[in-house]
């Protein structure tokens, strides 16, 4: 069972949009997309589609041509407060840390020209290291201990999330047999997945074929 890693972002941005995402999905003609959505959103986002992303408004105009099983993969475990305290620690980093308004602008600049191509290459898994270091180190500089205490509680919920994301994909896969599936995710999510995607398959390589390096002809 062969499994590709797709990086994307959830709002279209220049070359970022959703008929570039569809494209990629009529190269690879899945019939399982694994989705960052936990299953309780699900209805919202397919069904009744209350809800709407860029992932999934491709996949819902890949779906209307072509069958394939979605499944949803994230865990939904964090509230609405946890998310406005990360956004006041990127603010206050923001204000602090000429770097980080430097990389995160490099970062769009990318994404906005080169697309899908950038999202899932090196070099923006280069860039997206050097944004959490640089977070690191501003951090560290404002010795603010709420400001640190939300940062561990981030970090340690996006650890979390990429855990059970990847589990959940093992788990289908042990359950049921399909020949080419497609992981659609977050990009700030690339590095963790394929470290622990690697780790899955030296512990057990006969059942997901992990394809996050060759892209001719995808992207």
């Amino acid at each position: 069972m062969n499994i590709t890693l797709i990086s994307t972002i959830h709002e279209e941005s220049g070359l970022c949009t959703v008929s570039g995402l569809y494209k990629i999905l009529l190269n690879l003609k899945p019939d399982v997309i694994f989705l960052e959505i936990p299953p309780s959103h699900y209805n919202q986002y397919l069904i009744e589609r209350t809800r709407n992303n860029l992932e999934t408004a491709a996949v819902k105009q890949y779906l209307e041509e072509y069958r394939a099983e979605c499944i949803p993969v994230d865990i939904h475990n964090v509230s609405e407060e946890f998310f406005k305290n990360n956004q006041k620690l990127h603010n206050r980093v923001e204000r602090n840390s000429f770097e980080y308004r430097r990389l995160m602008d490099l970062n769009s600049q990318y994404q906005e020209q080169y697309g899908y191509k950038y999202l899932n290459s090196t070099d923006c898994m280069d860039i997206w290291a050097n944004i959490r270091k640089t977070i690191r180190e501003s951090i560290d500089r404002l010795n603010d201990i709420e400001i640190q205490l939300i940062h561990q509680s981030w970090n340690d919920a996006i650890e979390n999330r990429d855990q059970e994301m990847i589990k959940n994909i093992y788990k289908y896969s042990e359950e049921h047999s399909f020949t080419s599936g497609v992981f659609l995710v977050g990009v700030a999510h690339r590095q963790s997945l394929m470290e622990k995607a690697h780790i899955a398959s030296v512990v057990d390589s006969k059942i997901i074929n992990w394809n996050y390096e060759n892209y001719e002809n995808i992207l």
